[in-house]
C-alpha cells in the first residue's frame, strides 16, 4: 500500500501542473470521441470521411499527450478558472467548425454554425439543409447535444476545484430551483446529471423509432430536443412530422427546460411529486400554459386555425410546439410558421424566449427563477417606500435568500436587458429593420434561434460582420453572462497576465 502511494506521488511530481492545458486535453479527447458517430455515418454513405477522420485523430492524439504530461493542480485561482471557462468554449467552437470548413463551408459561416450548435441556439446559415451530407447534419445536431450537457461537464466535472468557475456559478444557476441543499460532491453530481441526460435521450430515441421515424431523423430530433437546440436534418423543421411525433418532441423539449436536479430527485426517489412541490417548475408550467392560451386567442382572431376540430387540433399542436420551443429556447417551427402569426403573438413568443425556462436546465434565457427573484425584489422596494421601517426579504421555497443571491439574480437580469438593447442598436446600425434587430438580438442572447424578417429562413444572407456579431451574442448568452462580460474586459486580461508571469517566474 505504501509503495503504491509513493509511486502515485512520484508520478504526480513528474507531471507538469497546468489547469488550462489539462482541461484542453480533456476537451480534445471528448471532441474526438463525439466525432466518431458522424465519421461512421460518413463512411457508410460513401462521403469523404477525411472531413471527420483527421480532426478526430488530431484531437485524440493531442488530448492524450496533454492528459499524459499535464495534471490538474490541487488549487486553481478564480482568474485561471475564468480563463479556463472561456478557453473551453473557444476551443470547442473553433474545433467543432473544422468539419464544416472541410466540407466546403466558409470559415465565418462554419464558426457561426458551430457556435450555434454548441450554445444550443439552433440558428443556421444553411439555405439548403438537405443538400449537405448526412454526416455533417448528424455532427450539426451532435454539437447541440454536447452543448446541452456542457454546463454539467464544465462546471461540475472538469473544474471541481475552481471556486469561481464551478460551485459559485452552479449556485447562481440553481438559485430558486429548490436545489439549495444539493450537497453531493460535484463529480458525483456530474455523473448523475449526465446519466439522467443520456437516459432521457435514449427514451426519446426509442419512442421515435417505434413511431416509424428513420434513424438519422431520430438522432437529430433527439439531440436537438433534449438539448433544447433546434437543428434538424430537414429544411422544414418539424412541419413535415405527424401530430403525435410533435407531442413527443413537445414533451422532451419541456423536460429539457426543467431543472435536471428535479429529474435526478424524481428518478432517485421514485417520486414524481417532487416536480409539483417545486415552485419554479409550477411557475414554468403555469407560464407556458398562460402564453399558450393567450397565443391561441391572438391567433384565432386571424382565422388561420382552419375549419373543423381536426384541422384546429393540428394547428393547436403547432402553436403549443412553437410556445414550448420558444420558452425552452429550442427554436423548432411547425406548419404554423411565424409568417402566419400576428405581430402581437410574435412579440409574445420573443417575450417567453427572453424569460426562458428553469435554472439548471439546458434552456437559455434569463431563467424563471431570476425573473421571480427580480420581481420580488422590486416589489419589496415598493413596500419599503410604504413602510420605511419594515424589513422585507426575498423568499423562495419559504426560505429567505442571501443578499448576494438576490443581487446576482437582479444583476444578471439587468445585464440581459442591457445586452439586448446594445445588440439591437448594433444590428440597427448595420441597416436591419428595428423589429428584426430586436428579435434577432433576443434570439441570439437567449439561444432561441428563431428568425424573423430577413432571417426567417436562415442567416446565410447576412454580412460577415453580422454573423460574427451574432456569434458573440450567442456565446455571451450561453455562458454565465457575468463571466462572459468579465472575459471581454481589459482589466481581466491585465490581472490574468500578471498572475501568469508570476507563476512562470517561480518555475
Amino acid at each position: 500500500m505504501e509503495k503504491t502511494v509513493f509511486r502515485y506521488k512520484k508520478e504526480k511530481r513528474l507531471r507538469y501542473e497546468h489547469a488550462s492545458l489539462y482541461t484542453l486535453g480533456i476537451i480534445l479527447l471528448g471532441l474526438s470521441l463525439v466525432m466518431i458517430p458522424s465519421l461512421v455515418w460518413t463512411i457508410y454513405d460513401g462521403d469523404p470521411y477525411e472531413v471527420f477522420l483527421w480532426p478526430a485523430v488530431f484531437a485524440f492524439v493531442s488530448g492524450l499527450v496533454l492528459v499524459s504530461l499535464v495534471r490538474m493542480p490541487d488549487h486553481v485561482n478564480p482568474l485561471t478558472g475564468l480563463f479556463m471557462l472561456g478557453m473551453v468554449w473557444f476551443v470547442t467552437i473553433t474545433f467543432g467548425a473544422i468539419p464544416f470548413i472541410l466540407a466546403g463551408m466558409a470559415p465565418v459561416d462554419a464558426i457561426f454554425e458551430s457556435c450555434s450548435g454548441f450554445t444550443t441556439t439552433g440558428a443556421t446559415i444553411m439555405t439548403d439543409i438537405e443538400s449537405w451530407p448526412n454526416g455533417i447534419l448528424l455532427w450539426r445536431s451532435m454539437t447541440q447535444w454536447v452543448g446541452g450537457i456542457a454546463i454539467i461537464i464544465i462546471f461540475l466535472l472538469l473544474m471541481p476545484m475552481v471556486g469561481f468557475g464551478s460551485r459559485n456559478i452552479l449556485e447562481n444557476e440553481m438559485t430558486g430551483s429548490g436545489s439549495g441543499n444539493f450537497s453531493t460532491r460535484m463529480k458525483d453530481a456530474a455523473k448523475q446529471f449526465a446519466i439522467v441526460y443520456i437516459g432521457l435521450s435514449a427514451i426519446m430515441a426509442i419512442l421515435l423509432t417505434f413511431m416509424g421515424i428513420d434513424l438519422l431523423s431520430t438522432l437529430c430530433m433527439t439531440f436537438s430536443s433534449i438539448s433544447t437546440g433546434g437543428f434538424l436534418n430537414t429544411a422544414d423543421s418539424m412541419a413535415g412530422e405527424i401530430w403525435y411525433v410533435k407531442w413527443v418532441v413537445i414533451l422532451f423539449m419541456f423536460l429539457g427546460g426543467v431543472n435536471f436536479y428535479l429529474h435526478f430527485r424524481a428518478i432517485n426517489n421514485r417520486d414524481i411529486t417532487v416536480y409539483f412541490r417545486n415552485k419554479e417548475f409550477t411557475y414554468m408550467l403555469a407560464w407556458f400554459f398562460f402564453v399558450s392560451v393567450v397565443a391561441y386567442a391572438l391567433i384565432s382572431r386571424t382565422n388561420i386555425m382552419g375549419e373543423g376540430p381536426v384541422e384546429e387540433f393540428y394547428h393547436i399542436t403547432d402553436m403549443v410546439l412553437m410556445v414550448v420551443s420558444a420558452g425552452t429556447s429550442t427554436g423548432f417551427v411547425g406548419d404554423l410558421t411565424l409568417s402566419a402569426w400576428p405581430l402581437s403573438a410574435i412579440m409574445l413568443l420573443f417575450l417567453i424566449s427572453f424569460v426562458g425556462a428553469s435554472s439548471g436546465s439546458t434552456a437559455g434565457g434569463v431563467k424563471i427563477s431570476r425573473i421571480v427573484i427580480s420581481l420580488k425584489y422590486l416589489w419589496n422596494g415598493v413596500k419599503q417606500m410604504i413602510y420605511p421601517r419594515g424589513v422585507f426579504d426575498v423568499k423562495i421555497e419559504r426560505q429567505s435568500l442571501d443578499d448576494s443571491v438576490v443581487s446576482s439574480a437582479v444583476v444578471i437580469f439587468l445585464l440581459f436587458m442591457m445586452s439586448v438593447v446594445f445588440g439591437s442598436a448594433v444590428l440597427v446600425a448595420t441597416g436591419l429593420p428595428f423589429l428584426d434587430s430586436v428579435y434577432t438580438s433576443i434570439s441570439a442572447l437567449c439561444n432561441t434561434g428563431l428568425g424573423i424578417g430577413a432571417f426567417a429562413e436562415s442567416y446565410g444572407e447576412a454580412s460577415d460582420f453580422v454573423k460574427v456579431f451574432i456569434t458573440i451574442l450567442m456565446w455571451v448568452g450561453r455562458l454565465e453572462i457575468t463571466a462572459a462580460l468579465a472575459l471581454l474586459t481589459p482589466s481581466f486580461w491585465k490581472e490574468f497576465l500578471i498572475g501568469t508571469r508570476k507563476r512562470i517566474s517561480k518555475l
